[in-house]
């Protein structure tokens, strides 16, 4: 009967163990799939001079900038709690105000360029491909813009309105693909399969394009009731995904020319 009970206690421990290796390694590969995780190799890789970021909301991302690097963020809403690094200049302001100053432009651009921006501020694709607008003004050819949510998850997450019940809302920013896709085939565009909802990388700028900017009526007229469906059947056809491995992050950003 001892036996039994020694046996019954062994294969106790076993199970348990097992079952803790298992959520232990279930929750270290979503970290490692993170798109937090892809932001950080990416500038533990390129060490950007300037980083911009639109849309700091919580700090998560923005301050994993390293300690020698120029980093702004921009949102109109500072978190209560908020803790930023010293290197970071923060404008609590909308982002479209950010970019027509141009006491601030000249102040922080004037110099250096952005190296890396991460543009997650409002969910909406107007918003988004104003500040894409904006940023790659103030970027290098060889520097890069980050999409974040541009890999829908659900058309309810999908939707204009933001569920606050809870559930994740990436909104519409999914549309900025398609749109680049066709009004600028200049652009390198990859989407990177990071959890939760990818992280697009665009390289390849043109600070002096005015394509977008002379043609953001017709564009946000013509995407207006672009789809769910619509963006899913695109992607399918015309994007392949990218796995956030460091190796493939690692390529993705030696053929954008930003490290050697």
């Amino acid at each position: 009967m001892k036996r039994i009970h020694l046996l019954f206690g062994v294969l106790a421990v076993c199970i348990a163990v097992y079952c803790f290796g298992f959520f232990y390694t279930s929750k270290y590969n979503n970290y490692k799939e993170s798109y937090i995780n892809t932001l950080y190799f990416i500038h533990q890789t390129v060490k950007p001079d300037v980083y911009l970021e639109i849309g700091v909301d919580t700090g998560k991302s923005i301050n994993l900038a390293l300690p020698q690097t120029h980093t702004i963020g921009v949102d109109p809403v500072k978190l209560s709690g908020l803790k930023l690094k010293n290197n970071i200049v923060f404008y609590q302001m909308e982002s479209d105000k950010f970019f027509a100053d141009k006491t601030i432009m000249s102040k922080e651009f004037s110099q250096k360029k952005a190296n890396i921006t991460f543009i997650d501020g409002m969910h909406l694709y107007e918003y988004v491909l104003r500040d894409f607008i904006n940023a790659e003004k103030v970027s290098y050819p060889n520097s890069i813009i980050l999409l974040h949510d541009t890999l829908p998850i659900s058309e309810d997450a999908s939707k204009r309105k933001q569920n606050w019940n809870g559930e994740m809302w990436t909104g519409d920013v999914y549309k900025i693909v398609p749109i680049l896709k066709k009004y600028r085939p200049d652009l390198d565009i990859k989407i990177i399969d990071s959890d939760p909802s990818g992280l697009c990388v665009v390289s390849h700028l043109d600070p002096n394009s005015k394509i977008l900017e002379d043609n953001y009526d017709k564009i946000i007229k013509e995407f207006k009731d672009y789809s769910y469906d619509e963006i899913v059947k695109f992607e399918e056809q015309n994007m392949k995904l990218v796995k956030p491995t460091e190796t493939n992050v690692k390529k993705l950003l030696k053929k954008a020319k930003i490290i050697e």
